[in-house]
């Protein structure tokens, strides 16, 4: 466990106090940033929306950002595990046809 630090994100005019590990500080620093970006898209877009509304899109939003990341990446791997594979049965057949 590293050196703990506190830090305020602000949010929606909310600030968000986080007591967090200091190499993380980047990243929960970016993703306040994040979330405050896609929160006031959502306020511009919908300006009738209730808070709670405007809060479960944005949430939503970053969940579909999330899921499409995660994808990716699996898609990345096992793509590299059909390479590998591909690999190992053409080193098969030249080692069966020698």
């Amino acid at each position: 466990m590293g050196k703990k630090i506190s830090i305020n994100v602000k949010v929606a005019e909310r600030s968000i106090p986080l007591r967090i590990d200091v190499e993380d500080e980047f990243i929960y620093r970016k993703a306040g940033k994040r979330l405050a970006l896609i929160y006031s898209q959502w306020v511009k877009k919908y300006p009738d929306k209730s808070e709670e509304e405007i809060w479960m899109l944005a949430a939503y939003a970053i969940m579909v950002e999330n899921a499409q990341l995660h994808w990716k990446h699996t898609d990345s791997e096992l793509a590299m595990t059909v390479e590998k594979l591909n690999e190992e049965i053409h080193q098969i057949l030249n080692t069966v046809d020698e």
